[in-house]
């Protein structure tokens, strides 16, 4: 980095997104850690993303069928809110149609 003339920045505090609710039930896991499913549109996994940018925070929500690994759904946003998660799975139906019955979602409870 100093051959470079690269400097790190140190001191950031980290950004809290999400306020979990200790008394929430969390839903059941059906995935299981099988992240191999046997064809498209049986497993499909979703994540938000913060991106600091010149002009604060930025939030992507994804998609993904993690058949192809091909994002099938995304939303960017800010402030953080639930419609931007809502716009993904929108684009996920728009994109790949609404398969609610055979279609797995996971993602995580967002306490990383």
């Amino acid at each position: 980095m100093h051959s470079h003339d690269w400097q790190d920045e140190t001191g950031r505090r980290k950004v809290r997104t999400t306020v979990l609710d200790r008394n929430a039930k969390a839903a059941k896991g059906h995935v299981q850690r099988r992240c191999n499913p046997s064809g498209p549109d049986r497993i499909r996994a979703g994540d938000i993303t913060s991106l600091r940018t010149g002009e604060g925070w930025l939030f992507l929500a994804t998609v993904i069928d993690l058949y192809s690994r091909r994002v099938i759904g995304w939303s960017i946003a800010t402030p953080l809110r639930t419609k931007l998660v809502a716009d993904a799975l929108d684009m996920a139906v728009a994109t790949r149609g609404n398969k609610t019955e055979k279609v797995i979602f996971q993602s995580d409870r967002g306490n990383a």
